[in-house]
């Protein structure tokens, strides 16, 4: 069957396309950028002809060069690469994705073979099929035809269709049919059916109410890491809905949701530090995690509470923003007035960015009055704000070109005291510090870059530096060349806090001029990005 595929998937290339004859011509072609020689070229690498050595991976990188300028089955055969492991790692989505974008823009051929694999019993095929029909992707959109090659699938074995399928049956009422095909993708591992199968014998679909068992399910999928598991019991050990509460464990999935990216987390994450309901209150954090939220598009929840001049909001919390809105127009006059305005209302994140605000307005070197003045503002903020260690050890460096000892011992010290309350921009700091020092301290360095991972918050800077830990098993890590990717794609933006800024700015301060925001002191250089073999899709 996989001859078969291969050999429709690649053999049009004779029919309708004005190639050259000659395979020097053809590959010259192919040289100057003709995607149907491209691929031509590809078809000879992985078939081993036209004097080309037989290589995979050679065979995939003329595929992807013909497949980013539209060329239909060039898309098809890295999708085919991807789904058996030529070239690249296997990697099923990547296939299916790939052969869904051929199909849609127009290779028809390789949906006419795909259905027949699907109808001799091909799984992938079959999951194939079943989404081109549901979706009506380069197929006229048949929902019993989708329904049909999806149940084929499933009862042949395959775990996305056995979860598919389960998905219809729940969205048509069949309850009992879907707690039984969930069952089935669970026992192979599928984390969204063992959700769905916690969740429902939760509730009771499907089935008798059973907690014990439902709980099982639900903490199964949360201990690999999916989102919305963590986020359900988050929410049912906060409310005691089907466990006893526990507050502790509410707070720890609550993190761990918005962590690993559900949106609807990390707002209820940046409320918990906003209020102080879980962890230690934060306006900072609450400020980085709406920022987080809203760069990813959750935006209705932020809009609705703090931009809305019908019901102004006149909490501190409020004042907090509006004070880094007039920061990013770089208003520092205005900025202070409003961080005073936190002072008086005994917030401790006032002192703070009253020390900010005055490094930002000098430009980063203080006068010897001014540091002295931050250094006040900081220590005294520090007793309740965690922040302020961290932006006390920077200031500390600032208006002198030589620390004394004692202040670079203190420096260390604060980090080192923010750091172990979980502080992101500490562990980012002191992990660079570390890896700066020399290969003696690479285990530090890795241990505060592993917990700026699990706070959610890497920066750029850290992230490449971490990434070269994983792959290189430096500082004592395991090499481990997926998570180093995980790490480089979670790495925040050096400006993920601008639209925040942009829409209160927006709201409140529209009627002064707008200008850019300045350089943050604190954000580290974006690093080099390499070119990979992805196409849109």
């Amino acid at each position: 069957m996989k001859k078969t595929l291969i050999f429709t998937i690649c053999a049009a290339l004779a029919a309708g396309m004005a190639l050259a004859t000659q395979p020097n011509a053809v590959l010259q072609k192919a040289q100057e950028g003709d995607a149907a020689s491209q691929n031509a070229v590809g078809e000879w690498c992985y078939n081993g002809t036209n004097g080309m050595k037989r290589d995979y991976g050679q065979a995939l990188q003329w595929w992807a060069k013909a497949a980013k300028q539209g060329d239909v089955k060039a898309v098809g055969n890295m999708g085919m690469c991807y789904r058996y492991g030529y070239g690249i790692d296997r990697d099923s989505l990547k296939a299916t994705r790939l052969y869904l974008k051929s199909i849609r823009d127009g290779n028809d051929s390789l949906m006419t073979a795909v259905e027949a694999a699907a109808q001799r019993g091909g799984l992938f095929d079959g999951i194939v099929t079943a989404l081109a029909y549901k979706t009506g992707n380069g197929v006229k959109r048949d929902g019993a035809k989708a329904v049909q090659y999806f149940q084929m699938a499933a009862e042949g074995g395959s775990v996305d269709a056995q979860r598919e399928y389960a998905l219809i049956c729940l969205n048509t009422g069949r309850q009992p049919d879907a707690l039984e095909w969930f069952a089935k993708a669970a026992e192979q591992g599928d984390l969204s059916a063992t959700y769905f199968c916690g969740m429902m014998k939760m509730k009771g679909l499907g089935g008798e109410e059973n907690h014990v068992e439902g709980l099982e399910f639900l903490e199964k999928a949360a201990s690999r890491n999916f989102p919305q598991a963590c986020y359900d019991l988050s929410l049912r050990y906060a409310a005691g809905d089907g466990v006893e509460p526990d507050s502790l464990k509410a707070a720890d999935y609550l993190r761990r949701a918005a962590v690993l990216g559900s949106h609807r987390a990390q707002w209820d994450y940046a409320v918990a530090f906003r209020d102080g309901t879980g962890p230690e209150r934060s306006y900072c954090m609450a400020m980085a995690w709406m920022a987080i939220a809203a760069d990813q598009g959750y935006v209705a929840d932020f809009k609705k509470t703090y931009c809305d001049k019908k019901n102004p909001d006149n909490s501190a919390f409020f004042y907090y923003l509006k004070g880094n809105a007039y920061l990013y127009k770089q208003d520092y006059d205005k900025a202070l007035e409003c961080f005073e305005h936190l002072v008086t209302m005994d917030i401790p994140e006032g002192l703070t960015m009253k020390a900010l605000t005055l490094v930002k307005k000098e430009g980063g070197r203080l006068e010897p009055s001014t540091r002295e003045q931050c250094v006040g503002y900081l220590k005294a903020a520090s007793v309740r704000d965690v922040s302020a260690k961290a932006l006390l050890a920077y200031v500390y460096t600032l208006g002198s070109d030589d620390l004394s000892d004692e202040e670079a011992d203190e420096c260390v010290l604060l980090l080192q005291q923010a750091s172990e309350a979980r502080f992101p921009k500490a562990l980012n700091t002191l992990g660079i510090m570390y890896n700066n020092i020399g290969k003696d301290y690479f285990a530090q360095a890795a241990a505060c870059f592993a917990a700026a991972c699990e706070e959610g918050m890497i920066e750029q800077e850290p992230a490449a530096v971490y990434a070269k830990y994983l792959r290189e098993g430096l500082g004592g890590v395991a090499v481990d060349k997926k998570k180093a990717a995980e790490v480089e794609k979670m790495a925040l933006k050096p400006d993920y806090q601008d639209r925040l800024m942009k829409l209160v700015a927006d709201t409140w301060l529209a009627d002064e001029e707008t200008q850019q925001p300045p350089v943050d002191i604190f954000v580290n250089p974006t690093p080099e990005t390499t070119v990979d073999t992805t196409v849109d899709m």
